[in-house]
């Protein structure tokens, strides 16, 4: 898990980015997490992940953020 230095690190990187690629594995999917929020899903241009996003609700928040998703 990210600490609070790290996930300021990583934000003012973002800041300074024409895009952001997220790379994320199927398991950050399948259940609740404490995470650190790293930026809004609207800035995120791409999600890289193993296996396909089966939660309709995140489904449907990355189409409409226009987040383009590959699968890898």
């Amino acid at each position: 898990m990210a600490d609070l230095m790290q996930t300021q690190t990583k934000q003012m990187m973002i800041s300074h980015t024409q895009k952001v690629v997220a790379l994320v594995d199927h398991t950050k999917f399948l259940k609740e997490h404490n995470f650190i929020k790293m930026c809004p899903l609207d800035a995120i241009d791409y999600l890289i992940t193993d296996q396909k996003i089966n939660d309709p609700k995140l489904a449907k928040a990355l189409e409409q953020n226009q987040v383009k998703v590959i699968y890898s």
